[in-house]
């Protein structure tokens, strides 16, 4: 008989704590720290017993969202009310983006694990500053020879996403019972408010979105930190 199997998302903190996220089919999110926290992804049989290897938080595929009063690791899943909500405000056609990041997108060796993968990015890098006063986001060189009914099609799309999951993150934040995302208007103002005119945007504060489409495979993520946008420590 044929085993199920899951991949989970791994998380130490620098502090000794251990969680384990079992991924859901549709889930958003939201990791603290992963420029200074290892992380890694696993592939499991179902019905692990991860307190064997000290882990001390375990977020089971089953439950509709998990928010964390440590702010290490939260979820939500279409089952909670949280997702409902913002997801009634979120019109978007799939098959829009999915084309373009097949037609556009690139390879990136560092995710792509030997199995089939595209991606595509768009935002602002501070290493691009120079020493003009105004910054430019990338990723426009995407819709280059796009019809423009189709360009505007994928940013409307792609704007409603990623406004729904910067709503989901804030709720995230707040049912938790910690302090809102991106508060320096600073770094909004330089970086984020050129991401959302690229991309239709209208309550973001993200200042890079990559879109990613690569098949399951059984390969897994080994533990690395993240690498920040820029070098800068700010203070959320």
């Amino acid at each position: 008989m044929r085993k199920e199997c899951s991949t989970a998302l791994h998380v130490q903190t620098e502090f000794g704590q251990k969680y384990v996220l079992e991924t859901a089919p549709m889930e958003v999110y939201s990791a603290g720290l992963l420029k200074k926290r290892f992380h890694w992804r696993s592939i499991n049989q179902s019905n692990v017993d991860y307190s064997k290897n000290g882990v001390t938080t375990v977020i089971r595929s089953t439950r509709d969202s998990f928010f964390d009063k440590n702010d290490v690791l939260h979820v939500v899943r279409p089952e909670s009310g949280v997702f409902r909500m913002r997801e009634q405000n979120t019109k978007l056609d799939l098959r829009s983006i999915v084309k373009v990041v097949l037609e556009k997108g690139t390879i990136d060796e560092k995710r792509r694990n030997g199995k089939f993968h595209r991606t595509i990015s768009f935002g602002v890098k501070a290493e691009l500053e120079t020493d003009r006063k105004d910054l430019v986001a990338y990723g426009g060189q995407h819709f280059q020879g796009m019809k423009e009914d189709d360009v505007d099609l994928f940013k409307s799309s792609l704007g409603s996403v990623v406004d729904f999951i910067w709503e989901l993150g804030a709720d995230m934040q707040r049912k938790s019972g910690h302090p809102p995302m991106a508060t320096n208007q600073y770094r909004t103002r330089k970086y984020a408010r050129l991401l959302n005119a690229l991309i239709c945007c209208n309550k973001s504060k993200f200042e890079i979105v990559t879109i990613v489409i690569s098949l399951l495979s059984m390969c897994a993520v080994t533990a690395h930190f993240d690498v920040m946008n820029d070098g800068t420590n700010y203070a959320y």
